[in-house]
């Protein structure tokens, strides 16, 4: 766990200039990331068998990086405006997580099977909204019907 502390020790000037700056690291994020990604593809484009190129997987680093600190951006700007449902959605973190695979898959299904729909970014917009809105319903739900229990701990293990 050294290695994790230590880079946050080093790296602790660097978020402080994205949490101060959100929106100026955002575009440069979005423009670092985009051009990784379209490097990148051009460049195993150009390879032949699969071989490995450097340049590929330094591409594929650079996409990693500015893809989180667009991640720490977004979060900033998120948390400095009054956003009420990013806390509701915090709040239902727990569901979403336990039940967003079913939602999700699903969907992929009723979409494949049912739609004849192929088409990957429908896919993973409408994956992600219902993955994410159907856990948030069926909470609402089994609020609604009184229905406890399901997704907290049984009341002599709870806190006061």
């Amino acid at each position: 766990y050294l290695v994790y502390f230590l880079a946050g020790a080093l790296l602790h000037s660097a978020t402080r200039s994205l949490t101060q700056h959100p929106r100026r690291w955002l575009v440069i994020s979005v423009v670092v990331f985009a051009g990784a990604v379209v490097l990148s593809h051009w460049l195993a484009a150009t390879v032949e068998n699969g071989q490995s190129n450097p340049a590929i997987s330094a591409g594929n680093l650079l996409a990693a990086v500015s893809g989180t600190v667009m991640a720490v951006c977004v979060s900033v700007l998120l948390a400095n405006g009054n956003v009420r449902l990013m806390a509701e959605l915090g709040r239902r973190s727990l569901e979403i997580y336990l039940l967003h695979t079913v939602a999700a898959g699903a969907v992929r299904v009723a979409l494949i099977k049912v739609l004849g729909v192929t088409n990957v970014p429908v896919h993973l917009l409408v994956g992600t909204a219902v993955g994410i809105a159907a856990p948030v319903v069926f909470v609402y739900l089994l609020e609604r019907w009184k229905i406890p229990g399901l997704f907290a701990p049984p009341a002599r293990l709870q806190l006061a």
